[in-house]
């Protein structure tokens, strides 16, 4: 199975069944594939508004695309449980098959232009907005391969790998204002890594790990 389509298992396996399980953010191996771990729904459980999610994107991101945002208000204000005052009246905050799939489909654009505009930032020398930490074409962990490398090249591997880990934390505080576990770590690991051999591009690995991040239901739960 590619990263790709990976990437979109964890989508789907996410999807709730009854409104009585959510996905989790974390995924376990299981043979060669990855599954979205589910989590029990409680009565404090819910997804915070569109509002919100717009105001989330901007504050942690720093993301400003408008014409994006302003869709999300226009196009998606009912799927995510808001209020349009002349069909509904009252928001909903349980999750829904709409609204899960609504989520992902949010999150992966998101995370593509979240990367994509700080790949044109520092292309231009300037300071990225998201991705600080790291040079986001570039900088992947250090693998068991590079061992045959030459001294100079490895320890340049090593120091992208130092940036990787640093930017990873980096992303979890500011979403989920938390560092990640160390299984989290390993899964979001395995996950860029499985993407960067299959597309030949870091910054394909970036897009599925920050994907991951948006349409996990930590992130969406208030």
């Amino acid at each position: 199975m590619s990263p790709r389509n990976l990437v979109w298992v964890l989508c789907i396996g996410g999807i709730i069944v009854g409104c009585q399980v959510a996905e989790g953010l974390l995924s376990k191996k299981q043979g060669t594939t990855y599954q979205a771990e589910g989590i029990r729904i409680n009565k404090t459980f819910g997804l915070m508004t569109p509002e919100q999610f717009v105001e989330n994107i901007k504050s942690s991101l720093n993301f400003d695309d408008e014409y994006l945002l302003e869709s999300i208000m226009s196009d998606h204000l009912l799927a995510l449980g808001g209020v349009d005052f002349r069909t509904v009246k009252q928001r909903s905050h349980i999750p829904s098959g709409q609204s899960q799939l609504t989520i992902h489909r949010l999150a992966w654009e998101i995370a593509q232009k979240v990367v994509e505009t700080d790949v044109i930032l520092e292309g231009k020398k300037e300071p990225p907005r998201a991705f600080t930490e790291v040079t986001i074409a570039v900088d992947r962990p250090y693998l068991p391969d590079d061992i045959r490398l030459p001294p100079e090249i490895q320890f340049s591997i090593k120091q992208g790998d130092r940036r990787y880990h640093a930017q990873l934390n980096e992303l979890y505080w500011r979403l989920l204002s938390r560092p990640p576990s160390d299984a989290e770590v390993e899964n979001m690991t395995k996950l860029f890594i499985q993407t960067l051999a299959s597309e030949n591009s870091a910054v394909a690995s970036w897009k599925a790990v920050l994907f991951v991040l948006l349409a996990s239901m930590e992130y969406w739960n208030i």
